[in-house]
């Protein structure tokens, strides 16, 4: 049985792969989920660092560089990273490892198998993976002058036959488009998508929301066949509003905070002109 897309708290689910191995796994929880797998012996589970939760004593963590890493230098400098972590069950019995989402998100789980076997999604959008997944990154940061299209938005690929766990934030929501039905979408609310579907970017009148708004908003339209994941809480969303909050709080608690920053910079100024006058004498 292919595993299905919307879960339950604590509903338990098996997945049955192409080659008739079952994988049982569990999401648990409500808004922040975790996905509980169960390990056979000698199984492997791919997952993105910094996600586990929790694992049974036998089993053991490993990191690997995977192929088609898309991080560079400059990002691997200032703390981006570069490798996945590996969790492997060498034992003869039954093990079990716990991905939690790194943010209130619901966990999804793709048969890439029903979606023959490619799809599209956000830098941030994956996971964790089951048996026969490889992801690869479809955007060339080193390209300039391209013409928009959906690898900007959706730069990354998962490929393969395997069952694959991505996150959207807030509440998520499947689109089945019919061949030509057309769907307009903020682009940052796109999780992941089929490959089949054709997609256009837009900005919506980038004058007006300079002036009056202040956000550029992208919009993508859509057309099918295919599926699309939807997310209501982007995390660009989420941060946006966050560090509004701060800065209108610090504002609140200190209103003379724009005043002492200009005595700082003043004093500071004052500081380096002495120490100058007192170098040329």
């Amino acid at each position: 049985m292919a595993a299905p897309f919307f879960s339950t708290p604590m509903q338990p689910y098996v997945y049955q792969g192409p080659d008739n191995a079952v994988t049982p796994f569990q999401i648990l929880g409500g808004d922040g989920q975790i996905v509980q797998i169960m390990m056979k012996s000698h199984e492997l589970v791919t997952a993105k660092p910094g996600t586990m939760c929790y694992t049974s004593g036998s089993i053991h963590i490993d990191y690997i560089y995977p192929p088609g890493n898309g991080v560079g230098l400059w990002q691997w400098l200032f703390g981006k990273s570069v490798t996945n972590t590996i969790f492997y069950n060498p034992g003869p019995d039954y093990g079990f490892v716990g991905i939690a989402a790194p943010l209130p998100a619901q966990i999804l789980p793709i048969d890439l198998a029903r979606f023959g076997g490619e799809i599209i999604c956000q830098s941030d959008a994956f996971l964790c993976s089951v048996s026969d997944v490889i992801l690869t990154h479809t955007y060339d940061r080193r390209a300039r002058h391209e013409v928009p299209s959906a690898e900007l938005i959706l730069p990354q690929k998962l490929m393969g036959q395997g069952l694959a766990f991505m996150i959207g934030g807030g509440s998520v929501v499947q689109k089945s488009l019919e061949d030509g039905e057309v769907l307009t979408v903020d682009a940052a609310c796109i999780v992941a998508m089929t490959t089949t579907i054709t997609f256009e970017l837009k900005h919506s009148n980038p004058v007006r929301g300079v002036l009056f708004r202040g956000d550029r908003q992208l919009t993508a339209h859509l057309m099918g066949p295919g599926i699309v994941f939807l997310q209501s809480l982007p995390f660009k969303r989420l941060s946006q509003n966050v560090s509004r909050s701060l800065s209108k709080s610090v504002l609140v608690e200190n209103p003379k905070f724009f005043l002492q920053l200009g005595l700082i910079f003043l004093l500071a100024y004052a500081i380096i002109l002495v120490s100058l006058l007192l170098t040329d004498a």
